[in-house]
């Protein structure tokens, strides 16, 4: 079994310069609540990680052009 998650964002790495941009200068405006759970402005929330590394299903992630 896998547990599938998918970003609503786009892939590519211009893609993730707006988004990241967006989310750290407008966070409330965002409109993938993923992008919050998973990540803070600069790296992966640390508590994701922990989970993540705890979790025993299989996880992959997509962005919304990639699924």
């Amino acid at each position: 079994m896998k547990l599938i998650f998918v970003y609503n964002a786009n892939s590519g790495f211009l893609n993730s310069i707006i988004n990241s941009s967006h989310e750290f200068l407008s966070p409330n405006t965002c409109q993938c609540d993923l992008c919050s759970l998973t990540h803070g402005n600069f790296k992966e929330n640390k508590l994701w990680t922990n989970f993540s590394v705890s979790v025993k299903t299989d996880l992959g992630f997509y962005h919304k052009d990639e699924f």
